[in-house]
C-alpha cells in the first residue's frame, strides 16, 4: 500500500469515528461562544440538497446564494442522498471529508521529514472550532479540506490540480479566492518555467470551474451565469463587513473578535513547532495563499471566517526545496509572526479586550521571545516533547469537555413547531428548523430579500417564530396580519445560551383582501 492509499486510509478512519462517535446529525450544535459555531445556520448551507431530498426548502435568495457558496459541499451531499443516506446525515459528508483530508494530509507529513507540520495539522484538527466545523454543515469544514488539499498540491508542484482545486473552492465560501492568488504566485516562482507551469494551471483552473457549473446545472438546476455571479451580486442588507482599522485588527488577530481561548491551541501549536522548525526556504504560493486568507477574513467580523486559512499557517512551515535558498528573514518569519498573532488575540478575548496598538506590541515581544525559546528548546529534546505535547492536551481536552454531553433542545423545538404546522407550511425561522419542519423557510434577518418571493408565491397562511419583544407583536410582511399568537414558553432559539420566551405567530391577509 502506497504512503497516499495508508494516509486516506487513516482519513476515512478518522471521519468515521467521528461520525459514529459524536453522531453529528443527532445533536444540536455545541455552544457559539466556545466554537463559533452559528448554531441557527445549522442546516442552511445546506439548503439545495434538502430541495433535492424532498426535505424541505429555503426561501429562494437563500437557497441559490447556498448552491452558488457551497456547491462542492452539496455535490457531495447529494452524492450521499442518491447512495441511500436520508438528508439529516447526507448533509455532513463535506464536512466530515474535509476532516478525512486533514487527518490523511497530517498522517502523510507524520511519516516524513514533515512531521512537525503533521503534529501542528492534527492539533489543528482537534481545536474545538475546526472539530465543531467539521461536525457541521456550516461549509467551513469542507473549505478547510479544500485548502488542505490545495496546500499539499501548491507544495508538490502540481499546478494542474492546484488550480482545480481553487477554482472548485470558489464556490465554497469564497476560499478560493486566496488559492487563486497563491497559485498565481506559485506559477510564477516555479524554477521548472513560468510558462509551463501556467498552462497547467490554467487547464486545472478550466476543469474546476467546468465542473462547478456542470454540478449547478446538472445535478442542481441552477443557470450557469447566475451560479458564476451570485457571490458577487449579492446585496449588502446582510450587515456583513468591516472597514478600517476593524478590518486590519480583524485580518491580523480574528480571535480577538471572539471564540477566545478555544480556539487558541492550533496557533499554539503551529507557533511552537515555527519556533522548532522554522521553513528556511517558504513556498511562495502557500505564504501568498495564507497571507490572502487572513485579509480575506479581515472584510467580515466573524472570527470562524479564518477557519480555512489554518491548514494554509500550518503548510508555510513546510520547506520547499525549490523555493528561493536566499529568502529573507522577514519572510522565513512570516509564517511565526502569523501564528503568534492568533495566539495573542484568541488570549486576548479569552481575559480582556484589548486594542490594536496593544495587540501588536504584544506579538512583536512574542515572536522576539518564541524566537529564543526555540533554539533553547531545540537542545532540549525532553522539554521540547512537553511543550510540543501541551496544545494537542488542551485542544483534546477542550473539545472533549464540548462534545461529551450533545444537547438536543433546539431539535426538540423543531420538532414541536414541525407538529404544530401543515406539512407544506410556510414559516419565518432559522435553518436548524430544517431537522424536522419539511415546508418553505423564510430566513428571518433578511426579509428585505425574500419580500418580493412571498408576494409572488402568496400563501393563504404564514407562520412565524419569534421572541416576543412586547405586549404588541410586530407588524408582518406585506400584505399580512397577525390573527393567532401561541405561546411557547422559554426556549433556546438563536444565538443566545440561555432560553428566552418564545411565541408561534399565525399570520393571514386582512378580511377581503385580493389574493
Amino acid at each position: 500500500m502506497t504512503a497516499v492509499a495508508r494516509a486516506a486510509l487513516v482519513g476515512v478512519l478518522v471521519a468515521a469515528a467521528l461520525a459514529v462517535g459524536l453522531a453529528p446529525w443527532a445533536h444540536d450544535l455545541p455552544s457559539r461562544d466556545a466554537t463559533g459555531l452559528e448554531a441557527p445556520d445549522d442546516g442552511y448551507w445546506t439548503a439545495p440538497t434538502r430541495r433535492l431530498a424532498g426535505a424541505g426548502e429555503q426561501d429562494d435568495y437563500d437557497h441559490d446564494l447556498a448552491l452558488s457558496l457551497a456547491l462542492p459541499q452539496n455535490a457531495l451531499a447529494a452524492a450521499a442522498v442518491a447512495l441511500g443516506v436520508p438528508y439529516g446525515g447526507a448533509r455532513l459528508a463535506g464536512s466530515l471529508l474535509g476532516a478525512a483530508v486533514l487527518a490523511a494530509v497530517a498522517a502523510l507529513w507524520l511519516r516524513g521529514r514533515r512531521h512537525l507540520a503533521g503534529f501542528a495539522l492534527l492539533v489543528t484538527l482537534a481545536t474545538p472550532p475546526v472539530l465543531g466545523h467539521v461536525l457541521s454543515d456550516l461549509g467551513e469544514g469542507t473549505a478547510l479540506g479544500l485548502c488542505a488539499l490545495w496546500a499539499t498540491a501548491a507544495l508538490g508542484r502540481r499546478w494542474t490540480f492546484a488550480g482545480a482545486i481553487a477554482a472548485l473552492a470558489l464556490s465554497q465560501k469564497a476560499s478560493g479566492l486566496a488559492l487563486g492568488l497563491g497559485t498565481l504566485v506559485g506559477v510564477l516562482a516555479d524554477p521548472t518555467g513560468r510558462a509551463t507551469a501556467l498552462r497547467r494551471a490554467a487547464v486545472g483552473v478550466a476543469a474546476g470551474l467546468s465542473c462547478a457549473v456542470g454540478l449547478a446545472v446538472v445535478v442542481f438546476g441552477d443557470a450557469p451565469v447566475a451560479f458564476l455571479l451570485r457571490p458577487w451580486t449579492a446585496t449588502h442588507d446582510t450587515g456583513a463587513g468591516s472597514h478600517g482599522w476593524g478590518w486590519l485588527v480583524q485580518a491580523a488577530f480574528p480571535g480577538a473578535h471572539g471564540v477566545g481561548a478555544s480556539w487558541a491551541p492550533a496557533a499554539l501549536a503551529v507557533a511552537t513547532v515555527a519556533a522548532l522548525a522554522p521553513a528556511r526556504r517558504p513556498s511562495p504560493a502557500v505564504l501568498a495563499a495564507t497571507v490572502a486568507a487572513f485579509l480575506f477574513a479581515g472584510t467580515f467580523p466573524d472570527p470562524w471566517r479564518v477557519l480555512p486559512a489554518l491548514p494554509l499557517l500550518v503548510a508555510t512551515l513546510v520547506d520547499d526545496p525549490h523555493a528561493d535558498r536566499d529568502a529573507s528573514t522577514a519572510v522565513r518569519a512570516l509564517p511565526l509572526v502569523l501564528a503568534l498573532a492568533q495566539v495573542v488575540g484568541a488570549l486576548a478575548a479569552a481575559v480582556a479586550t484589548a486594542k490594536a496598538a496593544a495587540l501588536v506590541a504584544v506579538t512583536v515581544a512574542a515572536v522576539v521571545a518564541v524566537r529564543g525559546a526555540g533554539r533553547w528548546l531545540v537542545a532540549r529534546p525532553r522539554v521540547r516533547a512537553v511543550v510540543l505535547a501541551l496544545p494537542l492536551a488542551w485542544a483534546v481536552g477542550a473539545s472533549g469537555h464540548l462534545f461529551r454531553a450533545p444537547a438536543t433542545a433546539r431539535r426538540a423545538l423543531a420538532a414541536e413547531v414541525a407538529s404544530r404546522l401543515p406539512a407544506d407550511a410556510s414559516l419565518v425561522g432559522y435553518s436548524f428548523l430544517s431537522s424536522a419542519f419539511r415546508g418553505r423557510l423564510y430566513y428571518p434577518p433578511f426579509d428585505t430579500l425574500w419580500a418580493d418571493e412571498l408576494a409572488r408565491r402568496a400563501p393563504t397562511t404564514l407562520y412565524r417564530l419569534r421572541v416576543p419583544a412586547g405586549d404588541v407583536p410586530p407588524p408582518g410582511p406585506a400584505g399580512y396580519r397577525v390573527v393567532r399568537t401561541d405561546d411557547l414558553g422559554a426556549r433556546l432559539y438563536n444565538r443566545e445560551l440561555r432560553a428566552r420566551p418564545l411565541v408561534l405567530d399565525t399570520l393571514a391577509p386582512p378580511p377581503g383582501a385580493p389574493r
